[in-house]
């Protein structure tokens, strides 16, 4: 993309291509090989224990007595890709912004099942005395008018 032996300077070449200047000055550093043999440690651990965050891998880490930040630790595993797993299925709450059409239709997309909570799955009555079916988690009914 941008070429440092060619006659147009670096500035108008990374100008052309849209990128910032610093981007085409940078050089990645390599990773040194203490990271590589915390790095291949904290895998281990992470096929043992997928569930475990960067905290917990800090605390199993400095159990085994290796020293690493737990900061440090959470720049390893954002450099390894190293992800929790997704969910096996997804409780959503009535009432909640997680129950819309497009959260659950992108949990859906990604072959997440979505659990549908309903009035009656939460133990809820339907009322009777009025006849209007209105349903209620408590014992009265919402359509009627209560004593004091």
């Amino acid at each position: 993309m941008i070429d440092r032996s060619h006659d147009l300077p670096i500035k108008r070449q990374a100008a052309l291509v849209n990128i910032s200047r610093g981007s085409a000055y940078y050089t990645a550093k390599p990773v040194s090989d203490e990271d590589l043999k915390l790095m291949r440690r904290v895998d281990e651990l992470h096929l043992e224990l997928p569930f475990a965050g960067a905290r917990m891998l800090h605390d199993l880490l400095r159990g085994e007595g290796i020293a690493v930040g737990r900061k440090h630790m959470t720049t390893l595993m954002r450099r390894m890709g190293t992800r929790y797993g997704t969910p096996e299925i997804f409780n959503t709450d009535q009432g909640s912004q997680f129950t819309s059409a497009a959260f659950t239709g992108l949990l859906t997309d990604h072959g997440i099942p979505v659990s549908r909570w309903t009035a009656r799955a939460a133990g809820a009555t339907t009322c009777s005395s009025s006849g209007c079916g209105a349903r209620s988690s408590t014992r009265r009914c919402t359509c009627m008018p209560t004593r004091a």
